[in-house]
C-alpha cells in the first residue's frame, strides 16, 4: 500500500490528469475500518486534484472529474471529511 502512495505522489509531476491504477480502489467501508489510509490517499488525492485544477484546461479538468482515478479518490474525502464533520463515528 506504501508503495502505491508513492507511486500517487510521483504521478503529480506529470503534466496529464490521470494517475492510472495508483489510487487504491477501496469502498467507504474499508476506509471507515482504516481511518490513516483514508486520510493518506485523500490528502494526495486533494493535492492531485489542486495541481489538475490549476495546470488542465477546463476540458482537460472535466475528464479528471469523470475520471475512474477521481472515482476512486471520492471514497477516501468523502470518509475524512465526513469523519471531520462528525457525521460518521
Amino acid at each position: 500500500m506504501l508503495y502505491s502512495m508513492v507511486l500517487l505522489f510521483s504521478a503529480c509531476d506529470e503534466q496529464r490528469a490521470t494517475v492510472a491504477d495508483n489510487v487504491p480502489d477501496h469502498t467507504a467501508t474499508f476506509y471507515l475500518q482504516h481511518p490513516l489510509e483514508a486520510e493518506m490517499v485523500a490528502r494526495l488525492c486533494t493535492q492531485l486534484d489542486a495541481r489538475n485544477k490549476k495546470t488542465l484546461d477546463a476540458a482537460a479538468y472535466e475528464e479528471w472529474l469523470t475520471s475512474e482515478d477521481w472515482k476512486r479518490c471520492e471514497n477516501a474525502i468523502f470518509v475524512v471529511d465526513s469523519r471531520a464533520i462528525g457525521t460518521l463515528f
